[in-house]
């Protein structure tokens, strides 16, 4: 399991664009997630690829507000949160139990922007704003690149 475990620090997730594993069943849904995000652009929104969204700056992040991909299993075990995408065949581990990263997570509900989220991660953890959302934005885009996240 050890080359399966995720991060350790979330602060640190790099500006890049994100890049996916994909199963053959799992390159038509991601396309589908991707015209539903590039959608968002039609709605009134901001739509931007999911591989963009590692690269963009803060102030674009900010707003953006995360939500689990229907028919994603989320399950603990092992000191870990498992996630399994609708396309995957088994689980794997999305991150260790920790307070701040739970509490990022569970602030992943589809209605709250991701410097909200920040906001109450810095107040439970007693951390700088930038710091909580350098976390936030590692946390959020390890699960969008594990394919359990998205921007709704």
């Amino acid at each position: 399991m050890s080359d399966l475990l995720p991060p350790a620090d979330f602060c640190q997730f790099p500006r890049r664009d994100l890049a996916f594993r994909l199963t053959r069943r799992g390159l038509l849904q991601q396309c589908a997630r991707e015209m539903e995000v590039l959608g968002g652009e039609a709605r009134g929104g901001h739509g931007y690829a999911l591989a963009q969204l590692g690269s963009l700056p803060d102030d674009a992040l900010y707003l953006l507000i995360p939500g689990m991909i229907p028919g994603s299993q989320i399950s603990v075990a092992e000191g870990y949160v498992w996630g399994q995408p609708p396309d995957a065949a088994q689980p794997y581990p999305l991150f260790a139990l920790d307070a701040a990263a739970l509490a990022v997570f569970n602030g992943m509900n589809g209605r709250t922007p991701l410097q909200a989220i920040a906001a109450d991660l810095s107040l439970d953890t007693g951390w700088e704003l930038s710091q909580a959302f350098a976390y936030t934005r590692g946390l959020f885009l390890h699960l969008v690149q594990m394919r359990v996240c998205l921007p709704t």
